[in-house]
């Protein structure tokens, strides 16, 4: 089954490559079509509050686990396929600076010079963001949270740096290189291309891990709250009002959806926000 999981995603993303749909930072919509099955969220319909949350909860978890790194298919290798640039399979969207990336120019390679016309750097090279951030409740790599896919996102080394673990909300300056995105010292505005994106990567997790377990079986909760959490590093994290507000002025785009069956394809689960936006009033 897990084989023909992987020969799906394949057909499934070169079937994508001939679609002319544009990345979160120059948005299309109607292009690419969900590939729900026709079961899936059976055991949600009629629901509400937390007999919904307990639901989905069900038909998400137990999700199939890729390492973080690894000679075999791992986190990276998926990443490469769910946020390509359509534009230009050889690249990558990052999440921040919405910079299409060589694929190659990635954090660890130690071969950056050979980018950006001999001026590559350290520093731009991409690396694996948590939007959820590990330190608040999955620290250890050996926890399926921590390369949970869904949570992922491509992004610039430095830029991941300045987010850090801060929470996000509206408000603070102008990042040096993220231009579009604010910060200050408890929160991170992201760029209004990608608001919606992580408001629902941010509702899956609270999902998907309520209860979570670590790889000591010890259980966890992950709950959004509506502060932001500075110096915190309990499984909460904040500013829920400000989440709700991106996911409705942000609407999922095409690429949202490609990514979500890209995902799919390998950890078998989907993210419910993305294929039903209108959840996030049931909850």
């Amino acid at each position: 089954m897990r084989y023909l999981s992987i020969l799906f995603v394949f057909l499934a993303f070169n079937a994508n490559a001939q679609s002319d749909f544009g990345s979160s930072f120059n948005p299309t919509y109607g292009i690419v079509q969900s590939n729900i099955p026709q079961e899936y969220y059976q055991e949600a319909n009629g629901k509400s509050s937390e007999e919904l949350k307990e639901a989905l909860y069900q038909i998400i978890s137990n999700h199939v686990v890729f390492p973080y790194t690894s000679s075999s298919t791992d986190t990276w290798d998926i990443l490469q396929l769910s946020d390509q640039d359509p534009q230009n399979h050889d690249n990558m969207i990052l999440v921040y600076t919405g910079r299409s990336q060589d694929k190659g120019y990635r954090d660890g390679t130690g071969n950056y010079s050979q980018y950006e016309n001999g001026n590559g750097t350290h520093n731009n090279s991409w690396n694996r963001e948590h939007i959820w951030p590990k330190s608040h409740g999955f620290p250890d790599e050996d926890d399926n949270a921590y390369t949970d896919v869904h949570n992922l996102k491509p992004c610039d080394r430095s830029v991941n740096s300045s987010r850090g673990t801060k929470d996000y909300d509206f408000g603070g300056s102008q990042h040096s290189e993220a231009i579009e995105c604010l910060i200050d010292s408890d929160s991170w505005e992201p760029s209004d291309s990608v608001k919606g994106d992580i408001a629902r990567i941010l509702f899956y997790m609270v999902v998907r891990y309520d209860p979570g377990y670590d790889h000591n079986n010890n259980s966890f909760d992950l709950e959004l709250v509506d502060y932001t959490t500075p110096n915190n590093n309990d499984p909460i994290l904040g500013k829920l009002s400000s989440l709700i507000q991106w996911h409705y002025d942000d609407p999922v785009d095409d690429f949202e959806i490609n990514r979500n069956e890209i995902i799919y394809g390998y950890q078998q689960n989907r993210n419910p926000f993305i294929d039903h936006p209108n959840l996030v009033s049931f909850l």
